[in-house]
């Protein structure tokens, strides 16, 4: 396995069928000749790859209008301990309670899509908001719808916020 250093956002194409793997686990698979875009970080791969022009996915970048009208703080800490409701954001004080088995059971994309769903109830009250929220931040980031869409499907456990996303990535 090769390893390289992704410094922002970049777009790539796959040469070859490509594996990337982030921290040891598997983070994008891709099949020859197929155009992605890949967050910043330190990545090892099997395959050829190739700089592209970054994936413009600016038309799936729509966020609802906001439904709350407090100041943004931000989060400010992170407690990981037993919460029944999985996943707690105090948004006066920019608190997240997280629940420790269900914190562990995620991956990094997971954690990264559950933190910012949080930082949706900035400006949400409504969950399905929210989890747009967090995927609208995911893809400015870098990754890819097919991955966002994998990880609301082993996250959510409502259809129909699973859906909500799904149908908002296809547009």
């Amino acid at each position: 396995m090769k390893t390289f250093v992704n410094k922002g956002v970049n777009g790539f194409k796959a040469l070859s069928p490509l594996i990337i793997n982030f921290k040891g686990l598997l983070f994008y698979e891709c099949p020859k000749g197929v155009n992605f875009n890949l967050p910043s970080g330190a990545y090892s791969y099997i395959g050829k790859f190739e700089h592209s022009p970054l994936i413009d996915y600016s038309k799936k970048f729509i966020l609802d209008k906001p439904e709350k009208k407090i100041p943004f703080l931000d989060i400010k800490k992170i407690k990981v301990t037993n919460n029944p409701n999985k996943c707690s954001i105090y948004v006066n004080s920019g608190l997240v309670i997280i629940d420790k088995a269900f914190f562990n059971s995620l991956n990094d994309i997971q954690k990264t899509f559950i933190l910012l769903h949080e930082v949706g109830h900035f400006y949400y009250y409504t969950e399905k908001k929210c989890d747009n929220y967090a995927k609208v931040q995911m893809l400015k980031a870098g990754y890819n719808p097919s991955q966002i869409s994998a990880t609301t499907k082993s996250t959510l456990l409502s259809n129909e916020r699973n859906n909500y996303i799904f149908n908002k990535l296809k547009k």
